[in-house]
């Protein structure tokens, strides 16, 4: 939610700032919680679930602080919270498509880590924590560019504007396959590179 109010209105800063949070935490807390550093004890892969989850909900605290602190609640109707459900329909109509992605990619991986897990031990869901890590680094410009137009597209459409919508978006796909192509160029040359990090 504080993701799409954020691209919705055009300060996407404010993710960035909320991700450096996540990160910083989740770094610290996995270098305390796999190896058992601070005072904390030794708990390997659990210890790096158990920090991922305090640092998604460092990121959510953050976001909690900064638009209280920082962005006019009367402005965007939250002094006063109300349904209306003929508006929630219309959202609901144009984001379930995008709901049931989401939900399907994260299903997706938690279903592969499971197998991993299950049929290859968990010195393979390690590699398996890392590989992904990697991947996930790998589409940073990718996942820049969706949410940057995310945000240009609401705009757009805001000011009325939709016929130029379909131009925006196919820029954007072609801006992210030129950033893809350059990652998947760099990883088939030098994996070991990517590997050793």
């Amino acid at each position: 939610s504080f993701r799409a109010f954020y691209i919705g209105i055009a300060r996407t800063k404010v993710l960035m700032l909320s991700s450096i949070v996540m990160a910083i935490v989740n770094v610290i807390l996995d270098y305390a919680l796999i190896f058992g550093h601070f005072g904390f004890p030794e708990m390997g892969i659990s210890g790096a679930a158990l920090a991922s989850v305090i640092a998604e909900a460092s990121a959510t605290l953050f976001f909690i602080i900064y638009t209280r602190r920082r962005v006019d609640l009367k402005k965007y109707g939250f002094s006063k919270i109300s349904f209306n459900w003929s508006v929630i329909k219309k959202v609901l109509d144009i984001s379930i498509f995008m709901m049931a992605q989401y939900m399907l990619s994260i299903v997706t991986w938690m279903m592969f880590f499971v197998f991993i897990e299950n049929y290859m031990g968990e010195r393979s869901l390690a590699v398996t924590n890392i590989i992904r890590s990697l991947y996930t680094i790998i589409t940073l410009p990718t996942n820049a560019l969706s949410a940057a137009v995310n945000t240009l597209v609401s705009n757009t459409i805001g000011a009325n504007q939709k016929e130029k919508v379909l131009g925006l978006i196919k820029r954007t796909a072609i801006l992210s396959l030129c950033a893809m192509i350059v990652f998947i160029i760099i990883v088939g040359l030098a994996p070991k590179l990517f590997l050793h990090i």
